[in-house]
């Protein structure tokens, strides 16, 4: 087996036990009546793509972008992480005070 057919089969194992612990993680959340949107923010969390998280979830991959777009907004609207609608755009477009999108 040359070194290109090991890292395939390696990074496919992966990919595997990646799915895997997501679907447990979304199993104990739904256990704990989490809703979809909760499941989907802290599956991006872990760094899987909308396309993985759809699949996951049972959603489409629009729904996921849509979830993480608004989780976004919201984050920055009530300042988590330290963020501010003053200082940082939502949705490509900077916010001024009047929160009209900025020119």
């Amino acid at each position: 087996m040359t070194r290109d057919e090991q890292l395939t089969e390696l990074t496919t194992k992966l990919d595997v036990i990646s799915r895997l612990l997501a679907l447990q993680i979304c199993a104990q959340m739904r256990a704990d009546s989490k809703v979809e949107k909760e499941q989907i923010e802290v599956l991006a969390q872990a760094g899987l793509d909308r396309h993985a998280i759809a699949g996951i979830v049972g959603t489409t991959p629009g729904t996921v972008s849509v979830a993480l777009s608004k989780a976004k907004k919201n984050a920055v609207a009530t300042g988590q992480k330290g963020r501010s609608k003053d200082s940082h755009s939502a949705g490509g477009q900077g916010y001024r005070d009047d929160k009209q999108p900025a020119a």
